[in-house]
């Protein structure tokens, strides 16, 4: 009976590496159901995870189906390779029904089209809601929102309006949670800080959790825990402080001087500050002190009454003070950790049921679901559905499922699917086809679960795993002889190398090495670990150098630039562009970065803000940008007696018209001002986008331009074209949007980003601890604090998880080569004791020095291994790139000089940008990227002005570690919005910057004594005040 059940039903996993042939081979395992059984067509299920992914394998499929149809040659040994397959697993021989099957089966799915099952697996997800919509109490009819910060946005707005002045349960929550923002000195406006934690809804992590729980948010569960927590931290803290207080005291009357111990102020003194933030450690020279190893130095030792004294001490109470502080660490500590954690988010925490509700009323008026909804809407279909109901309602008698991309599965889409797979096991006698690669798993934070393709699915299909079919795709089709020697070799190191507790790393890079196809193109890779210098980025140079070194062999399509975040494929596209090499990247088909928006969004906050010269002088210099006249600067100034630029081209911005315009809707707005200034005469793909989106928001949300310009503001960094093809330029991608992707030449710049998870990256967890077990689960930050805390074992799981995402990040990047990979990191010390390389650039260092290859060059500084293929490539017929350049962008805030009273003149500019040059100053060493980050102009002037200031600083010791940098910060004060440029802050001072250009006036000391009052109000600290002018970099001190 076992075999004949094997016989009739078949799981069969495919481990794909990079560039094995994964699309070829589910094209093909497709061909083979459907020329077996052509009428099976719509019994077939394949599930991709991206729209491109799904487009390209329909493509494929009716590709093969109309060469074979046509006997065409390149398709021979596809043709031999199906009839064998079927053979092999059917014992069927197909071969003299071949060519009728084929036709059959093209006929039957290009005649039946929409039953081509290969869709993405949230299109089938959400097929399968609809078809349950009743069942659900969902809207018949409803649409599917994408665009879920916003709604988060929206109903955070909604439930902040629910406030109440009569003190209800909420409404006295919300206030102790603002009260307590104010009483910790940070931003009193809480929208950002429920909003951030308020995704974490529609985390599936939170989710998971959340549903095995049967706990609700209740706010007096949240008070009572709120109360225990606070008692911990205070608990903990009155402990160090009484002990701190008491050594402090007896080390005040003997007169001890602690910098005269081992080390100097490197130990005793370093203990008791630690202490005193409550961060208490026993570094190695207060360890050797404590061992009896060390007390003082030897030439302290010299003077016996010196000598004494600090024996005496430290046998008389010091030693007892440390050691008292150490067990109240060892006691408490991890509790006290927890606590701080928890109380970091528990105001927000407390809220979410509130917004979970507002959500739902959202998505209830809206008549719509979240894309996040679909999962574990589907999961909870198929726990409680009988299964071949499920085929009904969703009009799906499938009989073979085809997954792909199967590491990026995530838990709950795990869930979902489960069901429908046993059913075809067991019931269906169908065929599962699995196909995945644990390497290029790079969606952990939205989900995807790498375990499940290795082992995380045999429990729930038990005795079908036993018997599946484990078939490794070990074949490389991809990449040149050398590429694929270079990371079989660099992989395989690692996973030998780098050693994890986690098991799950080495079942990862279990099948790294693959087997080399392409022999007939030389490979080449290049890894340089490239020194810092103060003005240049270095990395930017040498992705040009590198660019025009292949000049003549590659065009610039064959080119890809890979970076690890938009910020640096920001950087990369601009200073490409600004050397005259075209480039498609994100940042470059973003409709903010265009010119004609730019105007487009100008004309319409001119149209809502008449009035204030900032935005008319805006509208201004665009519009003169857009005219492409010269000299387009003199038209930042506001013109004396005659009319704007723009106002002389039309009159619909006449003041008689613009009070009619400011009211009418915003789609109308945009197509009359496009009207006015000859925008629909040079209408390009970035404009037809633009009105698109305005179409959009109109239909589904509001008229109101106001609004309209909220959601762009929220909005913009998302919008962009989709790039035609054949376009002749380099591309640039972050790594995680090259998945699936491969290029002829790559270059991965700044390969130096952390192994380690970002601080404010948050993870769910739980304790059975009291009083943290009446919460159920709470979100943590992953800070350092977490590591000696209830949940260190959480911690140092998300550390090595997150140290493989990494992995299987270089692992995605290095594999998109076909000829030629740079990889261009910055040069490092190495760092002593280091169990693990903590950063890509030391990882690279420390395993290309393990590489038995033979490289041409490898001397700590470059590795290179192989040669440059010189053969040119093929020029073809590509589109050019010209009108996909951006304009630069321009900071408006910086360059208007707006006055109400009287004109600026050119040193207020001046004195402007150097206010925001400052304001982006904590230490010295930041003065290089403050000037590169704010100026392109006069670099020089602002570099030697700022450093005149820093060094002002320096003299006053206002860069030392005690204060606390707050620059231009809010405070609002009997009715008035006060913003000093700098406040400096320290236990037990507070002192107020305030910069000036120009002469001195009565009025700067008036201004500044309201800020010594408005900030005597919050601290009793001990307040100053000074002025400094930049000019003359007089300090001014005001009492």
């Amino acid at each position: 009976m076992q075999s004949i059940m094997k016989d009739l039903s078949d799981l069969i996993l495919y481990k794909a590496s990079a560039g094995s042939g994964k699309t070829y081979t589910l094209a093909k395992e497709y061909l083979k159901l459907v020329i077996l059984n052509p009428y099976d067509y719509n019994k077939i299920l394949a599930v991709t995870f991206t729209k491109k992914a799904t487009a390209e394998m329909k493509t494929r499929i009716i590709e093969y189906l109309s060469l074979l149809e046509q006997k065409d040659k390149k398709t021979t040994a596809l043709r031999k390779s199906v009839i064998e397959e079927i053979k092999e697993s059917s014992n069927i021989d197909v071969s003299e029904d071949f060519d009728k099957n084929v036709r059959i089966a093209l006929q039957l799915i290009l005649h039946d089209y929409s039953n081509f099952n290969i869709s993405t697996i949230d299109s089938f997800f959400q097929s399968i809601i609809r078809s349950f919509a009743k069942e659900l109490d969902l809207p018949i009819g409803m649409e599917v929102e994408l665009d879920t910060d916003m709604v988060i946005q929206q109903s955070v707005q909604s439930m902040l309006k629910e406030y109440k002045t009569d003190k209800d349960a909420f409404s006295k929550w919300l206030e102790e949670y603002i009260f307590d923002l104010i009483e910790e000195d940070k931003s009193w406006k809480v929208e950002k800080n429920i909003a951030k934690l308020s995704k974490q809804l529609l985390s599936e992590d939170y989710q998971l959790l959340a549903t095995a729980s049967s706990q609700r948010f209740d706010i007096e569960t949240y008070k009572n825990a709120l109360v225990e927590l606070k008692q911990i931290v205070f608990q903990y803290r009155k402990k160090l402080d009484d002990a701190t207080k008491a050594v402090e005291k007896k080390i005040k009357e003997d007169g001890l001087n602690l910098s005269l111990f081992f080390q100097g102020n490197k130990s005793v003194q370093s203990f008791i500050n630690n202490a005193k933030k409550y961060e208490p450690e026993a570094n190695s020279y207060v360890q050797k002190m404590l061992g009896g190893e060390a007390l003082y130095s030897k030439a302290t030792a010299k003077d016996e009454a010196v000598a004494m004294q600090l024996e005496n001490a430290w046998n008389n109470y010091l030693v007892y003070y440390i050691q008292e502080v150490l067990q109240i660490k060892e006691q408490q500590q991890q509790q006290y950790n927890a606590a701080e954690i928890v109380l970091k988010n528990i105001y927000s925490l407390a809220l979410l049921e509130f917004i979970n509700s507002k959500i739902k009323e959202y998505k209830s008026d809206k008549n719509l679901i979240l894309i996040s909804d679909t999962n574990q809407i589907v999961s909870l279909i198929a726990q409680h559905e009988e299964v071949p109901f499920i085929f009904e309602k969703s009009a799906s008698f499938l009989k073979y499922i085809l997954i792909d991309e199967f590491q990026d599965t995530s838990s709950l889409q795990w869930k979902g699917m489960l069901p429908l797979l046993l059913e075809i096991l067991q019931n269906v006698n169908g065929l599962v086809l699995i196909v995945g690669d644990p390497k290029q798993s790079i969606y952990r934070w939205r989900g995807g679960k790498m375990e499940l393709i290795i082992d995380g699915i045999a429990a729930d299909l038990t005795y079908h795993w036993k018997d599946r079919k484990d078939i490794s795709l070990k074949e490389n089709y991809r990449s040149a002889k050398e590429i694929v020697e270079f990371n079989n070799a660099f992989f395989s190191t690692v996973k030998n190398e780098i050693q994890l507790q986690n098991s799950l790393f080495k079942n990862v890079l279990a099948d790294v090495e693959q087997n080399i196809i392409k022999t007939d193109k030389t490979g080449f890779v290049q890894c340089k670990w490239l020194e810092k210098k103060e003005d240049e980025d270095v990395q930017l140079e040498e992705v040009v150098t590198i660019i025009q070194s292949l000049q003549g062999i590659k065009k610039y399509s064959d080119i890809a630039v890979l970076t690890r975040n938009n910020i640096h494929g920001a950087a990369v596209a601009n200073y490409l562009q600004e050397h005259q090499i075209p480039v498609v990247s994100a940042e470059s088909l973003l409709l903010q970065n265009q010119l004609s928006i730019k105007l487009l969004i100008a004309s319409l906050e001119y149209a809502l803000h008449s009035e204030e010269d900032f935005y008319a002088v805006k509208l201004n210099y665009l519009f003169a940008q857009f005219l492409q006249l010269e000299k387009s600067e003199q038209y930042l100034t506001k013109p004396k007696g005659d009319a704007f630029l723009f106002q002389q081209h039309t009159d619909k911005f006449s003041k008689k018209n613009i009070q009619q315009l400011s009211s009418v809707a915003v789609n109308e707005l945009v197509f009359t001002v496009m009207n006015a200034l000859g925008l629909d005469e040079k209408a390009d793909t970035y404009l037809l986008r633009f009105q698109d989106v305005v179409y959009k928001y109109v239909q589904s949300y509001s008229t109101s331009t106001l609004e309209f310009l909220e959601y762009w503001n929220e909005q913009k960094h998302k919008l962009s074209i989709i790039p035609p093809e054949g376009i002749n330029a380099v591309k640039i991608y972050t790594i995680h949007k090259s998945k699936g992707l491969q290029f002829p030449v790559v270059i991965i710049p700044y390969a130096n980003w952390s192994m380690k998870p970002k601080s404010d990256s948050t993870i769910w967890v739980k304790s059975d601890v009291p009083p943290f077990n009446q919460l159920n689960v709470f979100p943590a930050e992953m800070t350092k604090k977490m590591e000696n805390s209830l949940f260190a074992e959480d911690y140092h799981k998300e550390i090595e998880l997150n140290y493989i995402d990494n992995i299987n990040l270089l692992y995605v990047a290095f594999t998109r080569a076909e000829e030629q990979l740079y990889v261009l990191s910055s040069a490092e010390k190495e760092s002593k004791n280091e169990l693990l390389p903590q950063n890509v650039s030391r990882l690279l260092s420390y395993i290309i020095s393990k590489l038995a290859l033979n490289s041409v060059v490898n001397d700590g500084h470059e590795f290179a291994f192989g040669a440059i293929n010189t053969v040119v490539t093929n020029e073809e017929d590509e589109m050019a790139v010209t009108f996909l350049r951006p304009v630069l962008f321009q900071n408006f805030k910086l360059k208007i000089p707006l006055a109400t009273k009287k004109e600026y003149n050119e040193a207020q500019i001046k004195g402007n940008i150097l206010h925001d040059i400052l304001s982006k100053i904590n230490h010295p060493k930041q003065v290089q990227k403050a000037i590169a980050t704010t100026v392109t102009d006069d670099v020089e002037f602002y570099k030697i002005a700022a450093n005149k200031i820093v060094a002002v600083f320096m003299q006053q010791k206002w860069f030392d570690k005690e204060w606390t940098q707050i620059n231009e910060r809010n405070l609002y004060y009997k009715g008035e919005l006060l913003r000093a440029d700098r406040i400096l802050l320290s236990d037990d001072e507070c002192i107020i910057i305030d910069y000036k250009t120009g002469s001195k006036e009565a009025d700067h000391v008036k201004q500044l004594k309201k800020y010594k009052e408005a900030y005597a109000s919050i601290f009793a600290h001990k307040i100053s005040a000074f002025l400094l002018y930049t000019d003359t970099l007089e300090l001014q001190e005001v009492n």
